[in-house]
């Protein structure tokens, strides 16, 4: 049962618990078809994302860096290879982007080492199989709803690998739910929005630091993890 107010999605961790657990997040890590758009594929269309989700990671991010004073990392890990993710990754100046990725749990565990954290520190949003690995290793797990896949839920919440499953669907702006929730749960969320709002000395110092970020792009190859020079690959 969601005893949010502002919620409709299922909360399957309680409200307690999942305050303590983002008490330890550092980083965020999601997968990008079916979270940030509809998971669709044309091989001639790249998939898209919405600015509203965008905005959605950016107070977040703002949102913890204002908590811990440093910025949180963030990744996107995707078994695809699609511009427009090369493109939000370099715009908004996250960590790194991982892209045709098979095993997305030794991506999410070379994202940890690289960024000096551990998994348990890393909350993901994830939609579906392909996700399931990284998901059993992340310290909170945010999954993007799709009606159609009653059992794939079902397994989750019985193996406990999922501590909310959104309201919104991909490209109907889950993120934007997850991330205006896991401010709510931390008491942030008005104060972020002001200062946001107002283009404040703080905000101004963290997207400072967010605009310093140069975005490290990886593939797997048979030696391990290779950056790949964005533009020239």
């Amino acid at each position: 049962m969601n005893l949010l107010p502002y919620f409709q999605g299922e909360m399957l961790t309680s409200t307690s618990e999942m305050i303590e657990k983002l008490k330890n997040i550092r980083a965020f890590v999601s997968d990008w078809d079916g979270v940030f758009n509809t998971g669709e594929k044309n091989p001639s269309v790249p998939s898209s994302f919405f600015e509203a989700d965008s905005m959605g990671t950016n107070l977040l991010r703002y949102s913890f860096w204002q908590r811990d004073k440093e910025l949180p990392h963030f990744a996107i890990i995707t078994g695809a290879d699609n511009p427009t993710a090369r493109y939000l990754t370099e715009r908004e100046h996250f960590t790194s982007l991982y892209s045709r990725i098979v095993d997305k749990a030794e991506a999410l565990q070379h994202f940890c080492e690289h960024c000096e954290i551990q998994p348990e520190q890393v909350a993901v949003f994830f939609d579906d199989a392909n996700d399931l690995a990284m998901a059993k290793q992340a310290g909170l797990r945010f999954l993007i709803r799709r009606s159609e896949n009653a059992l794939f839920s079902k397994y989750l919440k019985k193996e406990r690998l999922v501590d909310y499953i959104s309201y919104g669907t991909g490209g109907n702006f889950a993120l934007r739910e997850i991330s205006e929730l896991c401010m709510y749960l931390t008491e942030r969320y008005e104060g972020v929005l002001e200062e946001r709002a107002n283009f404040s000395e703080d905000y101004q110092n963290y997207f400072a630091q967010r605009q310093a970020v140069s975005p490290l792009f990886f593939r797997r190859e048979e030696s391990g993890f290779k950056v790949v020079n964005l533009g020239k690959d």
